[in-house]
Formats: C-alpha cells, structure tokens, sequence
C-alpha cells in the first residue's frame, strides 16, 4: 500500500477545515477507521472488502477520488457491485441513536403538541361556558329584579299614596296649632322624603344609621331623631322633602351629590 494514500486524505479533510469527529458524524464511517485511513494502517481494518468500501466513500465525500493514491489503491482489488457496510457491529458513530429513533421521537412530539392543544382547547371552552354561564346568571337577576320594579307602576302603586296619603294630606290642608308645633319641635326633628326616581341614600339620626341603599321612585318614608338628621343625596334632584309637613321642594339640582343636617332650627 502506497504511503501517499493517507496523507492525500487527510491533507483533502484538513483542506475543508473538517475534525476528525465531524467526517465521521456526516459519513457515518467510525472515527478509528478514519484515523486509520489517514494512518495508512488500513491492515487495522478486519477486512480488505471493507477497506477499499471505506476508502471509496470517505474519498468521494472529500472529492479527493481523483488523486493518483487514491486511484492507485482502487485499481489494486476487483471492484465489487454494492457497497460494503460502513459501521461495524460494535462501533457506535455521534448522532446514531437520534438517527435510528428519530421516527420515535417525531410520533412522541407530535401526540405531546397534541395534547398540548387539547389541553389549550379543553381550557378554552371551560373559561367560555363559565362567562356565559355568569353572564345568563346576571341576565336573569336583573330580569327578575327588573319584573319585581314594574310591578308597583301598574297597580300597587296606588297602594302607597292610600295609605299614607290622608295622615300627610291632612297635616298639609289643616296647619298645626302653635301649641302642637312647638311640642313636636321641643321632641325632636323630623323629616318626610319622596323618591321622584330611584335615588342613592344615606340617613343618619343622632349618630346612628337609620337607612342606606338605593331608595325607589315613588316610595316615601319619614326618618325621626331627638337633635338631628344627617343625610346624603346621590341625585339630589331626585328627591322632595317635606319639612313639618311643608313641602320644600328638592335639596339639590338633578345628579347632585349633596349632604343636609336636618335640626330643630331648620335644614343646614
């Protein structure tokens, strides 16, 4: 075997700036026979058929098939119509493993990505169904709360100003004496709100809290304490007052806030 043959290979892999591992990992031919190649210590290989297979194929991929000592080793054995098998039973080339499971892998990957989206989708379709869900819930109560509100405009209505209305109509047409006004003042304060449209509320009498919460178009109540009521307006337009049985007309222009202090001396 000539010299020349191994240095003519490697000096053709130097050339193209290849490793030693990198030839082996794209050829696939096992790094010890490479180095025996570039060795010249082919004897090394177990068989001639398998050395001049090696030598052909490493030899066309760094296109040095042409060179004299390549050619020189060739011509030197019959030529043979398959290719010998470039790795032997026990060699083991970078990158083997991924290459003989790679169809593995891509199965695996592609039931994870799977799953992954129905994951995703199942998600999905829980957090929709559950807003809509909420949404119908909220729909509903107000539709319910919607039906409880009408209600009182068709008929019951007319139930309040019955009840109410001769004790306050007959303070209103008949004044008080003197004598009683100044009795009623020596008691304490007193106060009758009428709700024009559903208006926000707070009432407070000497300290403590007689009433908060939204009150109701056409409702009416009268709040009572010893020295003074204070109250709160979200829409002071709202609403109309009725001091000692005077009608004094609204705290407030329409959508004011507005806090009064209701005492014996009058509204503040």
């Amino acid at each position: 075997m000539p010299e020349i043959l191994g240095k003519t290979i490697k000096k053709a892999r130097e050339s193209k700036q290849l490793s030693i591992e990198e030839a082996s990992e794209k050829t696939r031919i096992p790094k010890k026979i490479i180095q025996a190649i570039e060795g010249d210590r082919l004897s090394e290989i177990p068989s001639v058929f398998y050395a001049r297979g090696f030598v052909r194929t490493y030899s066309k991929f760094l296109g040095c098939e042409n060179e004299k000592a390549v050619k020189d080793y060739l011509a030197g054995s019959e030529k043979k119509k398959e290719e010998p098998r470039l790795l032997l039973d026990n060699e083991r080339v970078p990158g083997d493993w991924f290459i003989t499971h790679k169809k593995n892998i891509a199965s695996v990957l592609l039931v994870v990505f799977c799953i992954w989206i129905l994951g995703i989708g199942i998600v999905q379709v829980k957090r929709f169904t559950r807003n809509a869900a909420g949404k119908y819930r909220a729909y509903a109560a107000g539709k319910k709360e919607g039906k409880k509100e009408v209600k009182p405009k068709k008929g019951p209505s007319k139930e309040i100003p019955q009840k109410e209305i001769p004790k306050k109509e007959v303070k209103e047409e008949r004044p008080l004496p003197a004598v009683v006004v100044e009795e009623k003042k020596a008691q304490g304060v007193e106060i009758e709100i009428v709700a024009r449209v559903n208006t926000w509320m707070k009432v407070v009498g000497d300290g403590e809290l007689l009433f908060t919460g939204t009150f109701k178009k056409g409702s009416s109540d009268t709040w009572r304490a010893k020295k003074e009521l204070n109250i709160e307006f979200g829409n002071a337009g709202g609403v109309t007052l009725k001091l000692d049985g005077k009608d004094i007309g609204s705290p407030g222009a329409k959508g004011e806030k507005k806090t009064i202090v209701v005492t014996k001396d009058g509204i503040k």
